[in-house]
């Protein structure tokens, strides 16, 4: 037998929830004012909870020194005029209301940098009401804060920033402000490809100003956050590394090559690019100068004297025929003595060149202690020989001294090429041992 009525029990069902939730609503509002504070009685304040939870980190501008993330803020308080007995309306606990239609807290992100809105799109959500008063509010936002930002140890820097939550216009005799535990919520964190979070801590705090008596409470939240430094150091710290090796090569080039002074220069515009990447990537208004930067500057004042030194190699090794010889004491440290030490010995006709200028240099002393007591006249033969000799020995004498500056200059080449090898490897050790030591 067919029924007259074919009744649809799920359509009644749902008739019947929207009826309970309308009326619901209408007790609830007919005669609530959200303009009023809503105490329990007029001794107590209303407690505001807070908890907040780190989604994404988005960027951080180092320059501008703002970090900009996406949060969660949540809020909960207890209204008592939005209680009821979830008996007397279906056993219904919880009801879906607009923020504008119930009292809020004004809670403000202190450090906000966003223009018009410290939270942007709060009043866009619902407002979460249940039986006993309490209320709560989750807000999803993207927010911009200022952060101050320590770049003393970039790439391995660890940065910390603070998120203060608290009522404007309230005090403390109004409104209190809770953490809901020390830290903040990560569990929903999305990994960034350049900051990893150690940390999300929460603390109360209460802060009296000079203008009024009462205290302020808030609720400050830390992100703290350490940079990864693998895209820094191959792009920036490695290839800088190269360039200071290839410095050296400036001291192995011949004189006659000359490309000695070109090398340097080279090197050293490179390390100009390298600290205007750095320079262009942190805070110009830094209260700290960063490690990195201070390497790179004292990496292209080695490079400056190296290349300073090349051309010096380079004025003594094209010395003139005019050019005065080499001094005796130049050429028993340098031809003689630091000519060993460098594993480049000195040849037997160096040492006995020394041999006779030292001679010479004894016997021009003696003569002049010894009185001249005979003085024999210059015969005719002794006027042409002596007219000969003195040119053949002026070519012979001008190329030896020719021979002994460029002599004295490929010792130096070698010395400097040494002493770069020393200075320059310690000097990366030291700064980059600094910042893998923080």
């Amino acid at each position: 037998m067919t029924p007259l009525f074919d009744i649809d029990l799920d359509s009644f069902k749902e008739v019947e929830s929207s009826t309970t939730e309308k009326n619901l609503y209408s007790a609830l509002f007919t005669s609530y004012n959200n303009e009023i504070l809503p105490r329990c009685n007029h001794a107590d304040n209303v407690t505001v909870t807070l908890d907040m939870s780190l989604r994404e980190i988005i960027a951080l501008n180092e320059r501008e020194q703002t970090l900009k993330i996406k949060i969660w803020v949540r809020e909960s308080w207890t209204d008592c005029g939005l209680s009821w007995t979830p008996a007397t309306y279906g056993g219904l606990t919880s009801l879906s209301v607009s923020r504008g239609k119930v009292w809020t807290p004004d809670i403000t992100l202190f450090e906000s940098v966003t223009e018009g809105e410290d939270i942007p799109g709060r009043n866009f959500y619902r407002i979460a009401l249940y039986s006993d008063g309490t209320a709560k509010s989750y807000i999803p936002a993207v927010v911009v804060i200022s952060c101050s930002v320590d770049v003393t140890y970039f790439p391995y820097d660890t940065q910390t920033c603070t998120l203060k939550l608290g009522s404007w216009i309230y005090n403390g005799f109004d409104i209190d402000v809770l953490a809901k535990g020390s830290t903040g919520d990560l569990t929903s964190f999305v990994a960034n490809n350049e900051w990893d979070v150690l940390s999300l801590l929460s603390e109360r705090n209460s802060v009296y100003y000079q203008c009024c008596p009462e205290p302020y409470p808030n609720v400050t939240f830390r992100v703290r956050m350490k940079r990864k430094p693998k895209f820094y150091v191959l792009t920036i710290i490695f290839p800088c590394t190269l360039v200071m090796a290839l410095a050296a090569l400036g001291f192995i080039l011949p004189a006659d090559s000359g490309e000695k002074v070109s090398l340097e220069v080279t090197v050293l515009l490179s390390l100009s690019v390298f600290l205007l990447l750095v320079s262009d990537k942190l805070p110009a208004s830094a209260e700290t100068f960063p490690i990195i930067g201070l390497y790179f500057t004292v990496s292209m004042v080695i490079v400056c004297l190296s290349c300073l030194l090349a051309v010096w190699v380079l004025y003594l090794h094209f010395r003139t025929e005019s050019t005065s010889p080499v001094p005796l004491w130049v050429k028993r440290v340098f031809l003689i003595k630091l000519r060993f030490v460098l594993c480049e010995k000195p040849t037997i006709e160096d040492l006995d060149q020394v041999e006779e200028i030292e001679r010479e240099k004894d016997t021009a002393k003696f003569r002049r202690m010894t009185p001249l007591t005979h003085v024999r006249p210059l015969s005719e033969v002794d006027v042409n020989q002596s007219s000969r000799e003195p040119k053949a020995d002026n070519v012979m004498d001008s190329e030896q001294k020719l021979e002994e500056w460029r002599t004295l200059a490929r010792v130096l080449d070698r010395l400097f090429f040494i002493l770069y090898m020393i200075i320059s490897p310690l000097v990366t050790i030291a700064f980059f041992g600094a910042l893998i030591n923080n």
